[in-house]
């Protein structure tokens, strides 16, 4: 998990740098790892099981703005560059 957490920061700084095509794909990648992890341990159940979910989800959003910002970003410096 701490990797996705990590990821998900990553996504946001990436995205911030202008570095929108590599926030992009860490974004997917991310979100691929957050499916595959939630499968898992909703699989395995426990009393944990509803915490670990949500914590999941909230990365998940973490990496969603970072590719919301990314996405932001890249339609600007299109429309800089129509009007240049």
């Amino acid at each position: 998990m701490q990797t996705i957490e990590a990821d998900s920061r990553a996504v946001v700084r990436l995205a911030l740098s202008e570095n929108t095509e590599r926030a992009n794909e860490t974004c997917a990648e991310t979100f691929e790892s957050i499916t595959q992890l939630d499968q898992i341990l909703y699989e395995r159940g426990g009393s944990n099981a509803y915490l670990y979910g949500r914590v999941l989800q909230r990365l998940e959003q973490t990496a969603r703005i970072g590719s919301t910002i990314a996405e932001v970003l890249t339609e600007a410096s299109f429309e800089s560059e129509s009007r240049s």
